[in-house]
Formats: structure tokens, sequence, C-alpha cells
């Protein structure tokens, strides 16, 4: 009984190292944020986490695809960034592919290698959202209340969609705090947005995905 069961001990564990320790890429963030909206930095910084089922497994080269379509995430085909294989140890590299314009999504994935040369598969994708950096990217006109301000005035603005919606991006800036409202719905989970600025030099302003709450009409 003592020596099957030893047989068979052996015989899994020959099976596993034969096939190698299981590595794999997650967590991609850019700027340290999942998926964010709104970044103004041109050359961001992307980051990941190697997680592998066998200990002491390290990152010895990387290779990173951003492209501006989800479907153009190949090494033949990825039309932002292609990094190639790059010798690192660092879960970390800043983006130095093509010039990303104003409010542009970018796609991302990728894959590593270890200390045995193997490469892993690559990364579920993730994107960022560029925001308005530059103030001619802004053609928005600056909308106030009557000379005798209402406590909590109300801005409202109609408009119609004559066709389906691939992306709606909202990129809102106030003086004070605002909530936004679309289709009757508050759009996102914040609250006291923006921040508190020195208006004469500078003013913040929030970055919202409103794809969801928009409809054909």
């Amino acid at each position: 009984m003592y020596a099957i069961s030893a047989i068979l001990l052996f015989v899994c564990a020959s099976a596993l190292s034969a096939e190698g320790p299981a590595f794999r890429v997650e967590n991609l963030r850019c700027e340290g944020v999942a998926d964010p909206l709104g970044i103004e930095t041109p050359l961001p910084f992307l980051t990941w986490n190697l997680i592998a089922d066998a200990r002491g497994a390290r990152q010895t080269a990387i290779q990173v695809l951003v492209a501006s379509r989800p479907e153009l995430l190949n090494e033949n085909a990825a039309d932002l960034w292609n990094s190639g294989r790059v010798s690192s140890t660092a879960q970390r590299v800043s983006y130095a592919g093509k010039p990303l314009r104003a409010a542009g999504r970018a796609f991302w994935t990728a894959r590593i290698w270890n200390e045995q040369d193997s490469a892993s598969e690559w990364s579920a994708p993730s994107n960022w959202t560029m925001g308005l950096p530059a103030p001619a990217d802004w053609e928005a006109k600056w909308i106030a209340g009557p000379e005798t301000p209402a406590p909590l005035p109300i801005f409202r603005k109609e408009f119609d969609a004559a066709r389906p919606i691939a992306r709606a991006v909202a990129f809102v800036c106030g003086l004070g705090h605002f909530d936004l409202f679309l289709n009757g719905a508050k759009v996102g989970d914040h609250f006291c947005d923006p921040g508190w600025t020195d208006y004469k030099d500078s003013c913040l302003y929030v970055t919202f995905d409103v794809t969801g709450q928009l409809r054909e009409g």
C-alpha cells in the first residue's frame, strides 16, 4: 500500500516537472489604474503582475502590444506599438509607440518569458482612454446661470443621437462641485467632483464613459 502510494506520487511529480510551472500575466494597469479614463501624459507607464503556480518563478523578458482596436492585438497588426522582446525583470514599461490622439482609446496586452526562457500566453486585453491635455483639445464654452445664481443651479442640454453610438465619453469641468445626469440617471459613482483648486491657475475636469446610458433617438 505504501509502496504503491509512493510510486504514484513520484509519477505525478515527474509529470508536473515535465510540463514546467504554469505562469501568466495578470492585473494590467495604466498609470496604476485598471482601464483608466482621462490619461494626460503622452507616454503613460504600464504595469502587470507575474502569477505563477511554482515558487521561484521570475520574469526575464517582456513584450507589449498596443493597438487602436482590440482585434488588432497581434504581433503583425498592432498599429500603435509593438515593443518586441525586451530583456527585463521590471514589471513596468513606459509606452513608446505612436503619438496618442486626444480622447483616443488604446488597447494593450503583454506576455513575459520566465527563467527557463518559456513564454507565457498573452494576457487578457486592457485599455486606457486619453484625456484632453491641450487647450486646443477643448471646443466647449463656459456656461453660467443667471446673474443672481440659485443655490444649486441646473444646466440642461438636449441632443439627438441620429444613429447607434459606438462609444461616448464626457469630459466635465466645473467651478465648484457637480453631479452629471444623463437620460434621468446619475453618471458614475463620484461625489464632490472635481477637487478644489485656485481657479485662476487651474481647473480640473472629470472623465466619464457614458456609452451605456445613451440610446438612439
